[in-house]
């Protein structure tokens, strides 16, 4: 079926690339005014897990795959979607560990009134950039709220001021996987202009939008490598913290504790978090890795406990086969001491279905969550898409 007749006003395509430790997807989405997102074609490749650790060779074996089937079947499907099989603009999303999302409040305070302007942002951003740790490049950061005078404004341009507070968030990448992740996408798509963004951002922008009777929560993204932690108050992102403890650090330890031998990558491991999440029942090899999962999540959220008051609701992100087991995980981690409340977490895990009624997903695409929370965030965007 042709869908060309629904974008005939100002219509842009995207390609959108989702980059984890557990796999990478891809999409080819349309956009027109007054009208919703149209994903056309998904298309995930899981990344080969090893019995020791994540190598960068592993997500560009992974990358390339997935790149040579957007550029061949996700091409062909968006051309029969659209009439053409070009894309306007990319946007890549980037998860722990790969990239690293900081938030920090800048203040700028005079004597005298002052007028806000894109003058002033620019100024904190280049200080921003003058902070950048060793091996780590940026690759994208934005204003997520102001304050004139202690009061929130989303229009601050123009306004007049003493003080004023901005919330930034920051967003780099190890250098060597942000040279992997956009030399790969610019040999596939030929053309160099992208943008690239943390998938905390990707998230908080996403719920701050779905949910908006929500206004303090977490998000906790497990992938294969990392667990990312977003903590949101007053419905602005406050903090993003990352711990070693991904899907596949919980494999890692419950089949050593099984008495695996010492192979590169076993596929029965993946089998054991099949067979644990299917019973959901307390099992000896996957008991040590539980402790350990719990005791690296509590010390994150006890970082958090020393700032700021923790919330009650959990939004997790997670593959569907696992979301079960880790919102049991989530739930039964004792925080009492933390959240001054013996209630446990509000988890709600985060299913397609809760994003289909703000999203069309038709042709040759499946419904992705991931891949859903990317096109939100680039019809969210006002901004063009450009390379950083």
């Amino acid at each position: 079926m042709h869908f060309g007749s629904l974008f005939r006003k100002k219509r842009r395509t995207l390609a959108l690339i989702d980059i984890g430790s557990a796999s990478v997807g891809g999409a080819y989405a349309a956009f027109a005014d007054d009208d919703m997102p149209v994903i056309l074609y998904t298309a995930r490749e899981e990344i080969r897990m090893r019995e020791d650790s994540l190598l960068l060779s592993d997500l560009e074996r992974a990358l390339s795959d997935l790149l040579g089937r957007l550029t061949r079947e996700g091409a062909a499907a968006l051309a029969r979607g659209t009439g053409s099989g070009a894309v306007d603009d990319i946007l890549v999303s980037v998860a722990a560990p790969w990239e690293k999302t900081d938030i920090d409040v800048r203040i700028v305070e005079r004597k005298s009134a002052f007028t806000f302007s894109h003058a002033l942002i620019s100024e904190t951003f280049g200080k921003e950039e003058a902070r950048l740790e060793p091996g780590r490049v940026l690759t994208d950061h934005a204003v997520i709220a102001t304050l004139l005078n202690g009061y929130e404004t989303n229009e601050p341009f123009g306004k007049r001021a003493t003080r004023a507070e901005l919330v930034v968030l920051t967003t780099t990448l190890l250098e060597q996987a942000a040279l992997a992740i956009k030399g790969a996408i610019a040999r596939a798509y030929n053309r160099k202009s992208m943008r690239v963004v943390g998938f905390p951002f990707v998230a908080y922008t996403v719920f701050r939008d779905v949910y908006p009777h929500e206004r303090d929560y977490l998000i906790v993204d497990v992938t294969g490598e990392a667990t990312a932690v977003s903590l949101v108050k007053r419905g602005i992102l406050v903090d993003v913290a990352t711990c070693s403890c991904g899907l596949n650090d919980l494999l890692r330890l419950a089949h050593a504790h099984a008495g695996a031998g010492e192979a590169g990558a076993l596929p029965d491991m993946r089998r054991l978090a099949d067979d644990a999440v299917a019973t959901r029942v307390d099992d000896t090899r996957l008991g040590e890795a539980r402790e350990t999962w719990r005791t690296r999540f509590r010390e994150t959220l006890a970082d958090f406990a020393s700032r700021f008051p923790l919330p009650r609701v959990v939004f997790l992100l997670s593959d569907a086969d696992v979301r079960p087991f880790m919102q049991r995980l989530i739930v039964e981690t004792p925080l009492p001491e933390l959240r001054l409340s013996d209630e446990p977490f509000s988890v709600i895990p985060v299913a397609p279905e809760q994003l289909a009624p703000y999203i069309h997903t038709r042709g040759e695409a499946h419904a992705d969550e991931f891949l859903s929370m990317l096109a939100l965030f680039a019809n969210k965007s006002t901004e063009q898409v450009s390379v950083r």
